[in-house]
């Protein structure tokens, strides 16, 4: 028989189907990450992890993801060739967080509350971090420790121990992957807005008022108490020099930087907000905004009408007033600038709020209506989101498979040289983001050639053909890129030349 101290971690009948929902929404929509595609950053794990690649991941003050990927390497295992069983468990803990996150502020209506689930695990940012294979046992840990932390938190008040379970869940998570952070203050925002959402003045409405706001405030304050701690674990690191300097996303920018990053949140808004993407194009994008744009104005619009006092209203206007900042998240004060989808993946929990705010308003309003063209309007967006997510998964494949294809025929020709056998190292110079042809869903650095990155070429050469062929010295670098500049890109008969023990190939520039 289950303690009843540890009932509010057990899920309702309705909180099982909501996650069968959104998990069947997810593999019908991402269920391709499971299959063979590489990003950039996966090649150089492909034959296992080194030590620079482990220092990597300290220097990111990824601590708990250093454990993993040196544990998985130990018993025998390279990190990117988990990603049948890693992504489908990351598209469950994905549902299963959208779940958590959706108990914590509260849902009525199950067919509503799976749509909005959908939307939010579907949203198209969502899909970047599925295309990284290196990262999803990483990430899957990090989700279950953000899981807990959130779990934990809707009885914040209950026990010294959950207290405590909540801030070490928090601290691991931010040691294991910073972005959970975004979330976990996405989920704190939405009880904080739901508390403000007028209601009847009876005693059943008032305690669901204070149990809400309650519920917001303690995992606001367990996330800073967790950031503090993973902050203060970092900096012992450092002190006792386990690890070197920490990269550019772990520190903080300087006063002199304010303007321009101003200048650089302003335009990743209007990206987020109003611009056509690849991964979601403006006309998908204009309606989501639209429902999303009611969205906000029906909170508003219920504040305005029947506030339980100033303060209260003041509050709420505050809250609305933190959307743009939260549409970003935590990289806003740190020197590492790189909107890309995965690192704003958290704006469809915002969003994904802010309709069950909305749906709230509705219900107790009685607006069929407009309850009808959320219902309508977000299943077809459903729809949408599905078939982008399995694009952005076919391009994935398609680029790892032009990119085998084109390092075969450049190796074919090497095997034709008769210096062939003498050839110890390999030096690829140049090398374009794509191909001719072109892919829908190229953005950032999702679904790029991995000719494009240094440290992916080599790697991508043993991947793609068994050959052992060592990485260039810096001497062997300049080599070749003095004598690349004197000839013709690849195709050119001339591009691909062996020079003693060096192999240098000569893309594109």
């Amino acid at each position: 028989m289950i303690n009843k101290k540890y009932l509010y971690f057990v899920w309702s009948r309705d909180d099982m189907r909501l996650f069968a929902l959104i998990f069947f929404f997810s593999i019908i929509a991402k269920g391709a990450a499971a299959f063979r595609g590489v990003s950039i950053d996966d090649y150089p794990f492909s034959l296992g992890v080194s030590d620079k690649q482990l220092e990597l991941f300290l220097t990111q003050g990824r601590f708990l993801g250093w454990l993993t990927a040196y544990v998985i390497d130990a018993i025998g295992v390279n990190l990117n060739d988990t990603y049948f069983a890693s992504a489908l468990l990351v598209i469950a803990l994905q549902a299963a967080l959208v779940v958590s996150v959706m108990r914590f502020v509260g849902y009525s209506s199950l067919i509503s509350a799976g749509i909005i689930g959908g939307l939010i695990s579907l949203y198209p940012y969502s899909a970047e971090l599925l295309t990284f294979k290196v990262i999803l046992p990483i990430y899957a840990l990090a989700l279950v420790f953000t899981i807990i932390a959130i779990e934990s938190a809707r009885e914040g008040s209950k026990g010294f121990g959950v207290k405590v379970v909540a801030m070490l869940s928090i601290a691991a998570a931010l040691m294991t992957y910073q972005a959970s952070l975004n979330y976990l203050l996405v989920a704190a925002y939405g009880c904080l807005l739901m508390s403000v959402i007028f209601k009847r003045k009876d005693t059943e409405s008032e305690l669901e008022y204070h149990a809400m706001r309650s519920r917001g405030w303690w995992l606001l304050l367990f996330s800073f108490l967790g950031a503090a701690l993973f902050l203060a674990t970092l900096s012992l690191v450092k002190h006792l020099g386990l690890v070197g300097d920490v990269t550019a996303r772990a520190k903080f920018i300087g006063i002199n930087q304010l303007s321009k990053r101003v200048e650089e949140v302003s335009s990743a808004l209007y990206t987020i907000f109003l611009k056509s993407e690849p991964i979601f194009p403006i006309g998908l994008k204009a309606v989501f905004m639209i429902i999303t744009l009611t969205a906000i104005l029906l909170v508003l619009a219920n504040l305005l009408r029947g506030f339980r006092n100033y303060w209260n209203l003041v509050f709420g206007l505050f809250l609305l007033s933190l959307i743009p900042l939260l549409s970003i998240g935590i990289i806003i004060p740190f020197n590492d600038w790189w909107p890309v989808p995965r690192v704003l993946a958290h704006v469809s929990l915002l969003f994904g709020l802010l309709f069950l705010a909305a749906e709230k308003t509705i219900s107790q309003g009685a607006c069929n209506l407009i309850g009808r063209f959320f219902m309508v309007g977000g299943s077809l967006i459903l729809l949408g989101f599905v078939f982008i997510n399995n694009q952005v998964f076919a391009d994935q494949q398609k680029i790892a498979q032009w990119d085998r294809f084109k390092v075969n025929r450049i190796v074919g020709r090497l095997e034709g040289m008769p210096d062939f056998k003498d050839i110890e190292r390999l030096y690829v110079n140049g090398g374009g983001w794509g191909y001719p042809i072109g892919l829908r869903t190229l953005q950032g650095d999702m679904n790029i050639s991995a000719f494009s990155a240094e440290w992916s070429k080599v790697p991508l050469v043993l991947e793609s053909t068994g050959y052992n062929f060592g990485r260039p010295s810096a001497t062997d670098i300049k080599i070749g890129t003095e004598l690349c500049a004197e000839r013709s890109p690849w195709p050119d008969k001339d591009s691909v030349f062996v020079r003693g023990e060096l192999a240098v190939v000569c893309l594109e520039r």
